[in-house]
């Protein structure tokens, strides 16, 4: 379980950070979520092993990546990755929200699917957060959540125990304070 905020994060990364700690800390405290592995941004890169494919993928140090897309050894992993930026007066920013879920570890083996429950906890804490961010489109499943970014997504990434969704938002900043 960690929560893995970037060093001295500047402009969107530094936005990023205070929201990424916002969700953890009340995602892991108001509503019991344990074994999460929360990321910030993450790249969109060429998958080694299918060159016509892509990966989502975090910085690990100066030159290194590492994958993070549906991970069966952690109950939840959750990442940003930036679709949009327009830079003006105020820097206003697209970003999607993953996250990547094992239901029967987080509602400790329910027998039923508890999809909704976790989207539900999403959203009650994306809906409190500071001001700056708008909530956008939530998508689940993963031809919805993965399709348009030309990632190898399993469709047992969505069924029975495992579930993807996104949340898109739109975030506002006055870049010269980041």
């Amino acid at each position: 379980m960690a929560n893995y905020l970037k060093n001295n994060a500047v402009g969107l990364d530094k936005k990023l950070n205070e929201l990424q700690e916002w969700i953890y800390d009340k995602l892991v405290t108001d509503y019991s979520w344990s074994d999460f592995e929360c990321y910030g941004r993450a790249y969109l890169n060429k998958n080694p092993r299918e060159q016509e494919k892509k990966v989502f993928e975090v910085a690990v140090n100066g030159k290194d990546y590492k994958e993070i897309t549906m991970d069966d050894k952690h109950t939840v992993t959750s990442y940003f990755y930036k679709t949009r930026l327009e830079q003006g007066e105020i820097t206003k920013a697209t970003v999607v929200l993953f996250f990547n879920i094992n239901l029967k570890k987080l509602f400790n083996q329910s027998a039923t699917r508890m999809d909704e429950d976790a989207v539900n906890d999403i959203l009650n804490v994306l809906s409190i957060n500071a001001p700056g961010f708008e909530l956008g489109e939530i998508k689940t499943g993963t031809e919805n959540v993965y399709g348009s970014y030309g990632i190898n997504s399993q469709d047992r990434d969505n069924m029975s125990d495992y579930m993807v969704c996104s949340v898109e938002m739109t975030i506002t900043y006055l870049h010269n304070y980041c």
